[in-house]
């Protein structure tokens, strides 16, 4: 069975940092990328194991998207969602 990869694209540098120092499998130099052309920058992980970053990524709250490494489809764009307790002292 051949592995899907994957690369992921974030502008928040929380997930980056973590990414860096938690994710399961080494990091190369080659697979990471910190694109400063964009504002705010732009933080990009090539060639990972597509499942195991989904395994990684779920339940946190972060802003990504994530590409095919050879197509460049879009696989799947997650939306920080924002907290009910900032909503509800909005509201008082």
């Amino acid at each position: 069975m051949k592995t899907r990869l994957a690369d992921l694209f974030t502008h928040s540098r929380e997930l980056d940092d973590l990414i860096l120092s938690c994710y399961p499998r080494k990091i190369f130099e080659s697979q990471h990328e910190i694109d400063e052309t964009e504002n705010p920058k732009l933080y990009c992980f090539y060639d990972l194991d597509y499942n195991e970053l989904r395994n990684f990524l779920e339940g946190r709250n972060y802003e990504y998207e994530l590409r095919d490494s050879k197509t460049g489809d879009i696989l799947k764009v997650n939306y920080a969602k924002r907290s009910n307790t900032r909503r509800a002292e909005s509201l008082n």
